[in-house]
Order: C-alpha cells, then structure tokens, then sequence
C-alpha cells in the first residue's frame, strides 16, 4: 500500500454573538464528516473514530490526529480571537476559523510542517487596518498556536467580512 508524502487535515470552527464569556460556537471537521459538534456539547456526547493517514479516505466518518489538531486550532483561534476583541471594546456577531495542516513524511517519520489557518469575521464599527492587527495578536496569544511555535509554520489570512 502506498502513502503519499503529504497528508493534509482540515477544520473549521465558528464562534457565534455573544463574545468571550457568553458566547457559542461548533467544530467541524472539513476533510471527513467524522464530527460536527457544538462546542456546548458534553464532550461525553460523540465519540471518534481515528484512522492511520493512510486509511484517511477509507471512511469519511472516521478522522485522524491531523484533523482533530486542525480542530483544537481552529476553536482556540476563534475563541482567543473573540476575547481579544472584547479587551479592546469589540464584539463579533461571527468567526469563522478554517485551519488546514499539511504532514509530511520525513526520514525520520510524520512530521507535521504547517498550518495554515483563515479567520473571517464580522464585526461592527472596526476598521481592516485594527482588524488585521487584532487578528495577529490573536494568533500569536493562541496557546494551540504558542504550542506550534518553533516548530510548524503557522500561517494566518484574515478577512474582515463587514
């Protein structure tokens, strides 16, 4: 059986009106269809199936660890972002954080190489130029983010959508 030398996992993650605190949101996977739950949901309500890379495509219901890091990024993306907004006296009516990670096969074994993340977002009375600063900040206060430091290329387009 063959693998490419490339994998690639996909996520998104939608933050919801009502800011930092208040404030609701889903997690989706957009390379399967493996789960799709709101982020109110007790974690005990869905279960994963994980699948090796190579048996990715095998079943769209299943997922693997690239997707599921796409997710965890994408969540916390959105959800830093709308809390550094609030410390700056803005609230979303929505985020929308795409994340896609590109794992490569290395000598050494699977190394996880970038991420490239998009933020789209509607927000009232804020101009691109303090949107696309808030959107950087973001992502660099991003623990998921912050964990990648040194070692994945992270990457972020943002898109203020008013």
């Amino acid at each position: 059986m063959s693998i490419s030398n490339k994998i690639f996992g996909s996520a998104k993650s939608i933050w919801g009106k009502g800011g930092f605190l208040k404030g609701t949101g889903t997690v989706s996977s957009t390379s399967s269809k493996a789960f799709s739950v709101g982020l109110e949901t007790p974690a005990s309500a869905k279960n994963f199936i994980l699948n090796s890379p190579n048996k990715y495509n095998d079943n769209e219901n299943n997922t693997n660890p690239e997707e599921l890091l796409c997710a965890s990024h994408t969540a916390c993306l959105a959800i830093t972002f709308s809390s550094i907004l609030g410390k700056h006296k803005y609230e979303a009516t929505h985020i929308e954080a795409d994340a896609k990670c590109t794992m490569e096969i290395t000598p050494s074994g699977f190394v996880v190489t970038n991420m490239d993340l998009t933020l789209n977002a509607t927000i009232p009375n804020i101009g691109n130029e303090k949107f696309q600063e808030l959107a950087l900040i973001a992502k660099d206060a991003c623990p998921i983010s912050k964990l990648m430091n040194g070692n994945v290329k992270v990457s972020l387009k943002s898109t203020l959508n008013n």
